[in-house]
């Protein structure tokens, strides 16, 4: 039998391995959220196919776990909610329904959990909006829900400043019994 200890041990490890190959996935993207990939693409003629990107979901719900430092909870909370209000008044049904969608929720850390342990934070996405990126860079700078560029920046920066790294498990979720 494995203790909850070991078992979550287990979990965290799985987890950050995940995220790690997520974060290398996208580390393009965020490395330089503007950057145009026309020039780079024609300096090296045929260019290969785009990987496909690894926050678009099939699945009707996902979760999405976030690790964020204990002394930026509230700056991580403030901009997800400036996130989730200008993806939801932009005027676009696609990004409405991302933000109609997706409700933040924090784990309660246990009794005796250390001090300098990361706060989790879960995306409960249901519905997912099928077709659009969940990728919190794509949402800032590409989605046109931020077309003030500073704004996306500040927006940008405090997420990045808020989160450990690698920070990002994802549960695509399917329904199981009755």
């Amino acid at each position: 039998m494995v203790s909850g200890t070991r078992l979550m041990s287990r979990r965290t490890s799985v987890g950050l391995g995940l995220a790690a190959v997520l974060l290398c996935a996208t580390s393009g993207i965020q490395a330089h959220p503007m950057q145009d990939p026309a020039p780079a693409a024609a300096a090296q003629g045929a260019a290969a196919p785009a990987a496909p990107d690894p926050m678009k979901f099939t699945s009707d719900h996902v979760l999405i776990v976030y690790q964020v430092k204990p002394d930026k909870t509230g700056d991580f909370e403030a901009a997800i909610s400036a996130l989730k209000a200008k993806l939801g008044g932009n005027g676009k049904p696609e990004l409405k329904q991302v933000a109609d969608g997706m409700t933040l929720y924090k784990v309660t850390p246990t009794t005796g959990a250390p001090a300098a342990s990361p706060v989790v934070f879960v995306f409960d996405l249901n519905p997912v909006a099928k077709g659009q990126s969940y990728d919190l860079v794509q949402l800032i700078y590409f989605s046109t829900a931020f077309p003030d560029r500073p704004e996306a920046d500040a927006l940008y920066k405090k997420i990045g400043e808020s989160l450990f790294a690698p920070s990002v498990t994802i549960w695509p979720l399917t329904k199981a019994g009755s």
